[in-house]
């Protein structure tokens, strides 16, 4: 729990700091460029992993597809491997040179308690500044299926689409989804970066919708009318693999088009607590449109694997909401 909170804390300091090491018309190819190179980490960390998983095989959490194993998660090494990468990978942090007020740092005790007073006044600000206000609004909504997909993918796979053989979902399959959607990201999420620079970014989140529409819809399609997807040389198995191709940049457009949208609103002097708000605004959808995700696949014991179907319509909807909100914000009156 505290890694992950140490986690989400970095990303804001990290999205905070691309107005102040790139220029401003720069600031969707440079995030698209940060966002890809996230994924090519993705990458980096799946095939860290993957030798676990060949020595002491994945977990299983689903009764029905056998025992309840740990696999590789019950050893300490799972644990540590990661600790080590992110020790590696912060190392390029230390050489970065931004844009910065000059002043020596206050003491902790004075940061926290200013820290506090900030939260109290930077909530009142943005309810005054009504593009923002609104973006947040719509951004909880559409950041909604982003962290269900993150979350879900696996299962969507395995238990959703079943794709496999003989009508049992491979977990193998699922990394291997995984990895497709990630290498996806890593080659697209940068040309989304250079649209957001040139149309902006409320036009960014309209191609971003877009893409997760084109995902969504094959997904809901393929678990709807078909009881299983034979991994192969056919046209199911072939759609699925496109649903995976089309999520990956729609993954990273989220997150591009996020940033764009509070450079473009923001006041440069309140970059780092607006987007501050706009991640807590992505956190709290992080943990409700799981929820909601969870309470629609309880009918799984009644209807099967359609479940994921009537779960996917429902994250559906919940993001075409957060387009429409998100529409009516004029970055102009910022």
């Amino acid at each position: 729990m505290i890694a992950n909170v140490a986690y989400q804390f970095s990303l804001t300091f990290y999205d905070a700091m691309l107005p102040f090491i790139a220029k401003k018309e720069d600031i969707g190819k440079v995030s698209g460029f940060g966002v890809a190179w996230g994924y090519l980490g993705t990458i980096i960390g799946l095939f860290a992993i993957y030798p676990l998983i060949s020595i002491w095989e994945d977990m299983t959490s689903d009764p029905t597809q056998g025992p309840i194993q740990y696999g590789y998660t019950d050893y300490w090494i799972s644990f540590i491997l990661p600790m080590i990468l992110f020790l590696v990978f912060t190392i390029p942090f230390i050489f970065v040179r931004e844009k910065q007020k000059k002043g020596k740092t206050p003491k902790i005790g004075y940061l926290i308690k200013g820290a506090i007073k900030q939260v109290k006044s930077t909530f009142k600000d943005i309810r005054r500044h009504r593009p923002m206000f609104i973006f947040i609004i719509g951004y909880f909504f559409f950041a909604d299926i982003a962290n269900v997909l993150v979350l879900y993918m696996n299962a969507l796979v395995v238990d959703g689409l079943i794709i496999g053989t003989g009508g049992v979902g491979s977990g193998t399959f699922a990394l291997l989804f995984i990895l497709i959607s990630t290498v996806s990201a890593v080659l697209l999420t940068y040309p989304i970066g250079s649209f957001g620079s040139k149309y902006g970014g409320k036009k960014t989140f309209y191609l971003t919708g877009l893409l997760w529409s084109i995902s969504l819809g094959l997904g809901i399609v393929l678990i709807f009318s078909l009881p299983y997807i034979d991994i192969g040389f056919n046209l199911p198995f072939i759609l699925s693999l496109v649903m995976g191709i089309v999520a990956g940049p729609a993954l990273g457009g989220t997150w591009v088009s996020q940033r764009i949208m509070v450079t473009e609103l923001a006041p440069r002097e309140k970059f780092g607590e607006y987007f501050g708000f706009s991640k807590l605004s992505g956190k709290i959808s992080s943990s409700v449109g799981p929820f909601i995700f969870g309470a629609i696949l309880l009918t799984s014991d009644v209807i099967g694997s359609d479940a994921y179907g009537f779960a996917l319509i429902g994250v559906s909807i919940i993001m075409a909401i957060g387009l429409l909100i998100i529409s009516r914000v004029k970055p102009e009156d910022s």
